[in-house]
């Protein structure tokens, strides 16, 4: 029983008598439920009962592969479901197959949430394979977290999943709806920064995208001979236009040196004809 309520577990739910509006969503976050508890909703003892939720959310409890049977089984009822959410929970690769046969059976799905279980680096694989192979082409991405679970080697797995799969880590210029390299999964925070080893934002370095820089090229501006200016901007213009470039000042220092000397010799001339005089 719900030691804040009273209420059974089985009660803790929606509310089972009324229609289902489109959109909405079941929670049954942070309930603390087990497999035995999950499989007593009664949710998932009418089955043939058809759903229209959006979102299922059981994050956050003690559900094992076991129980995750009983959540897959509401998830296929729901024609129109968009996130699955199961993060927090104990789902180890047990679980592998019947979420795979979930990603090919709800065509709808946007956002499956599996991060902080117990998955491994075969079932993050398997996981992977699956949605991408049930993702239709021209669709948002599908937003799949895998992150913290039972995987040693993070970048090296990710490597692989995106030299096989059509898999992209929501890089800077991604958004949660788009992706600029159109891959079907965006696989977010998969690998730390840390682990990246170079900071954040930097996805589309950190798998090899290299995205060319775009060729500068200098070229004059017709345009700028015929822009109109006032008159004092053209004043200002003809006054700089007249001082001496830098590689002019070799030729002006020139220039003077000579008029000095010609300056100079013909005083010291006169200056003689004065004295013989």
């Amino acid at each position: 029983r719900d030691a804040r309520s009273g209420a059974s577990t089985a009660q803790r739910t929606v509310d089972m008598g009324g229609a289902y509006k489109h959109g909405a969503t079941l929670d049954q976050s942070k309930q603390g439920y087990t497999d035995a508890q999950v499989s007593e909703l009664e949710l998932v003892k009418d089955r043939q009962r058809s759903l229209d939720f959006d979102e299922v959310n059981f994050s956050d409890n003690s559900i094992t592969s076991t129980g995750l049977r009983a959540v897959l089984d509401i998830c296929r009822r729901c024609d129109r479901l968009k996130r699955l959410k199961l993060f927090k929970n104990k789902i180890c690769d047990r679980a592998v197959q019947a979420l795979c046969d979930l990603l090919k059976h709800c065509q709808s799905l946007e956002e499956v949430h599996l991060s902080h279980n117990r998955l491994t680096g075969d079932g993050v694989l398997e996981i992977v394979r699956a949605a991408d192979n049930a993702r239709r082409n021209n669709v948002h991405p599908l937003w799949l977290r895998l992150e913290k679970n039972d995987v040693p080697n993070g970048p090296a797995l990710l490597q692989k999943l995106m030299e096989r799969h059509s898999v992209c880590d929501k890089g800077p210029a991604c958004t949660s709806r788009s992706c600029k390299y159109q891959k079907k999964i965006h696989l977010p925070h998969f690998v730390t920064d840390a682990e990246k080893g170079k900071g954040k934002g930097n996805g589309a370095a950190y798998h090899g995208r290299k995205e060319p820089r775009p060729a500068v090229v200098l070229t004059a501006r017709p345009d700028l001979g015929k822009r109109s200016r006032s008159p004092e901007a053209d004043r200002r213009g003809a006054r700089l236009d007249s001082r001496p470039r830098e590689d002019d000042w070799g030729e002006a220092y020139s220039h003077a040196d000579t008029v000095y000397h010609q300056t100079h010799g013909q005083r010291r001339h006169h200056r003689a004809e004065r004295n013989e005089s």
